[in-house]
């Protein structure tokens, strides 16, 4: 990796931070070619400060890299039916990402958004083809995935004892690749803080998420989870505990629609619901 950075202030106000660079990537598995390639990197910030806050505007432009265990070709077996591989054939996908960024401050009131653009071409995703009476499962460079998002986010400190946060975000994903398909998703958090003495106590609320898997291109949903984080401190002595989640267990869901391959999963975690520790 190889960088030059540019940093310039217009005015006391308004300043611009650039990175601009390359990587060179190569390697070569046995029995393989050699793979060597250069390839370029761009990051671009444009910052404004407010009177009370800041504006933020980003933009980058790199490459992936990928793990020997996707570019090798060892097989495995997962099931008598399902064969996995890797792919040493990969050319590197190219991901552009730009957001745009608020912060400020209203007295008491503390507000932040977020508008988000990623654009991910030829990314490395799961193919599935049949060979020798076996489904295998392996990688390929295919198509483009459209990542759009959008977050409000907003603290409020009504006194030195209680303070209330939240978020809601939205974010659509649309993948043109070995499937094609949209996927939807509103979500929020809520948390508060009280701070009683030497005790704070910390209730808050993840709602339902839902994100699809840029790799396997499987959507995974995320139940509902809430829970209570208690502390005490005073002098050398901490104490913390924490609840996740008593009164419910936490379903996780995994759907994968393919013409030749499908799945759905349900997952009863334990380990991350009703559960409490000191």
């Amino acid at each position: 990796l190889a960088f030059l950075s540019y940093n310039y202030a217009f005015t006391p106000k308004f300043s611009l931070r650039t990175r601009v660079g390359m990587d060179w990537l190569q390697y070569r598995l046995q029995n393989c070619e050699k793979y060597s390639k250069l390839h370029p990197r761009l990051s671009i910030n444009l910052q404004y400060r407010l009177k009370a806050g800041m504006l933020l505007w980003s933009s980058s432009y790199n490459n992936s890299n990928y793990r020997m265990d996707i570019i090798n070709q060892a097989r495995i077996g997962v099931n008598p039916y399902l064969i996995q591989t890797g792919n040493p054939d990969l050319k590197s996908g190219r991901t552009l990402n730009s957001y745009l960024y608020y912060s400020g401050q209203i007295k008491r009131l503390g507000l932040s958004a977020i508008v988000q653009y990623k654009l991910e071409q030829d990314p490395v995703v799961h193919n599935y083809y049949v060979q020798d009476d076996y489904i295998v499962k392996s990688f390929i460079n295919s198509g483009n995935i459209h990542y759009y998002s959008a977050i409000l986010a907003a603290s409020y400190k009504f006194n030195k004892i209680f303070s209330l946060s939240g978020d809601m975000r939205y974010n659509y994903t649309s993948v043109n690749s070995v499937n094609d398909f949209g996927s939807n998703n509103l979500t929020g958090n809520l948390n508060a803080n009280i701070y009683l003495g030497d005790f704070s106590i910390s209730p808050f609320v993840n709602f339902r998420n839902k994100v699809v898997n840029t790799t396997s291109l499987d959507i995974v949903e995320t139940p509902i989870n809430y829970g209570l984080e208690c502390t005490f401190s005073k002098g050398n002595f901490f104490a913390e505990l924490n609840i996740l989640s008593p009164f419910s267990s936490r379903i996780f869901r995994k759907t994968y629609l393919n013409e030749l391959f499908r799945y759905y999963s349900e997952e009863d975690l334990r380990t991350s619901s009703q559960f409490c520790n000191i």
